[in-house]
């Protein structure tokens, strides 16, 4: 017969600690290091997009846990065309 589980056995018991990182002391993060690579070449059009369609407040609208049907993945209807 196998080993029976307890809460001791479980990898969750051996946390002694949770950070959360959020002014970004610990892992540098911007979204130009993702956006970079998909707009090579266009600085314009990447900040175009960042600045109309994939705002600062859009993104902490996501990060804040939005619900899945009310996200958005279309571009804002202030945006005629964007490469992406």
């Amino acid at each position: 017969m196998g080993k029976v589980r307890t809460d001791m056995d479980s990898p969750i018991a051996n946390i002694d600690a949770v950070v959360f990182d959020l002014g970004g002391v610990l892992i540098d993060w911007n979204p130009r290091y993702l956006y970079r690579q998909l707009f090579p070449g266009d600085v314009e059009g990447m900040e175009r997009f960042l600045s109309e369609v994939c705002t600062s407040t859009w993104n902490e609208r996501q990060d804040a846990g939005r619900p899945g049907k009310k996200r958005s993945t279309r571009p804002s209807p202030s945006i005629r065309s964007t490469r992406l």
